[in-house]
């Protein structure tokens, strides 16, 4: 329960009588969103950090590049290049050293104070293509773990989808259509933290792929927000990356989900734009990996609402 943390503010409080705890709140806010951490923190996350096996800080400074609320152990073994049962062992590892906390059974996350302090030792310790790499394998677990839980839930509609292949790393088995829909809905906030950060850090093809892989679920599921959200990185990232088809694409699952939320001007005017690229032909060559069968399907569709 913190108990450092909170002593180390007490002592500040009666150390700054003329602060006001409103001054101490916006200190608080301020050292937050800096990253920042009190001495006596980091001096204590020093001891724990310095006492751990090699292994155990990398896999600590990587699971904090990780954009998402949860991590499990497929994640764990995409970020550090690991095997499964020692990507378990190691991150049960670090939660008995309270360095990580158990969320949920499998599923772990970091406290606030953790997380920066293990944010900025990948920073001062990861080289950045090293951290490029793990994001890079991260990504991708996301991606094909993905568009296997939808093949499975969704099977007929699998050649209207992206092709995706698979990775080296370790998957779950989501061969089962229930196993399949549990894990998309467990994934979601991180698919949808996943997406966003794909789409502004530097991997605008991922974003672009889950973005299409995503529709039917996000569409089904009455996950309208999120589908704005993803839908849009998706969109702007095939804008970045020069591909058309992809941005028509996104702006299609854009102008539908505006569409399911009564935001009728919006999606009418994502669809339009959707009409305009595609009866170009989508100009240029698209650059992400899609073995892409949808693209007349979706013109159809959206043309049936404008004319």
């Amino acid at each position: 329960y913190l108990p450092l943390a909170l002593s180390l503010i007490a002592g500040h409080i009666r150390h700054t009588p003329g602060w006001t705890l409103t001054d101490h709140a916006d200190r608080l806010d301020e050292r937050h969103h800096q990253r920042r951490l009190d001495t006596g923190v980091e001096l204590a996350l020093d001891l724990s950090y310095e006492s751990l096996p090699a292994d155990q800080r990398r896999l600590l400074r990587l699971l904090a590049l990780h954009p998402g609320p949860g991590i499990d152990a497929y994640a764990a073994a995409a970020l550090s290049d690991a095997d499964l049962g020692t990507a378990r062992a190691r991150l049960r590892l670090l939660c008995e050293d309270h360095l990580l906390q158990q969320a949920a059974p499998g599923r772990y996350t970091f406290h606030d104070l953790a997380r920066a302090y293990a944010t900025n030792r990948a920073a001062d310790e990861e080289p950045p293509p090293e951290r490029r790499a793990a994001l890079t394998r991260l990504f991708d677990h996301y991606l094909a773990a993905t568009a296997t839980a939808m093949n499975t839930v969704h099977p007929a509609e699998a050649l209207l989808r992206p092709r995706i292949l698979t990775t080296g790393t370790p998957a779950p088995d989501l061969g089962d259509p229930r196993r399949a829909r549990e894990w998309l809905d467990a994934e979601r906030p991180t698919l949808v933290a996943v997406t966003a950060h794909a789409a502004t850090r530097g991997w605008p093809a991922h974003a672009t792929l889950l973005s299409r892989i995503l529709q039917r679920y996000l569409a089904a599921g009455g996950h309208n927000d999120d589908a704005v959200t993803v839908h849009g990185h998706g969109c702007h990232a095939a804008r970045q990356n020069g591909d058309p088809i992809g941005q028509a694409h996104g702006l299609i699952d854009i102008g539908f989900a505006y569409a399911r939320l009564s935001r009728y001007g919006r999606a009418a005017d994502a669809l339009q734009q959707a009409v305009e690229l595609l009866r170009r032909g989508g100009a240029g060559k698209p650059h992400s990996r899609v073995v892409d069968r949808g693209t007349q399907v979706d013109l159809e569709r959206v043309l049936e609402l404008f004319e």
